[in-house]
């Protein structure tokens, strides 16, 4: 597990003179989040305690109502970054991918050339 600090020399002003000491630096990675195989999100977090901060970012999102809608939390380590895979029970598991579909009809207007008012020649209003 990667340390969630480190500590580095510092010099500092105290009672009238310079004192050598340490102070502690919070270190981040990069921790993505997937749910039943399919990527969510990428945040900066430090890395401790990721299990809390898969579930509290899955409450937050709306993802899952409790807890105990996830049935699992693996803790993935990478050179590159840390990932959270979580695997819903259902009918969360059935929720999200609906959810996933909706955004991306929403989003295939821009995908296939862009809104209307944006493509080259669209009359401007």
């Amino acid at each position: 597990m990667v340390s969630p600090f480190h500590r580095v020399q510092r010099m500092a002003w105290r009672e009238r003179e310079m004192r050598a000491g340490e102070r502690a630096i919070p270190e981040e990675v990069a921790v993505a989040l997937s749910y039943n195989g399919s990527s969510h999100a990428v945040m900066m977090a430090t890395p401790q305690d990721l299990s809390d901060f898969a579930v509290g970012f899955s409450l937050t999102e709306g993802i899952v109502a409790s807890a105990d809608e996830i049935r699992s939390i693996d803790v993935i380590e990478e050179d590159i970054g840390i990932e959270l895979r979580m695997w819903l029970a259902e009918p969360r598991a059935a929720a999200l991918a609906d959810r996933r579909r909706l955004a991306l009809e929403q989003l295939r207007p821009v995908l296939d050339g862009g809104a209307p008012a944006l493509r080259p020649g669209a009359p401007q209003r």
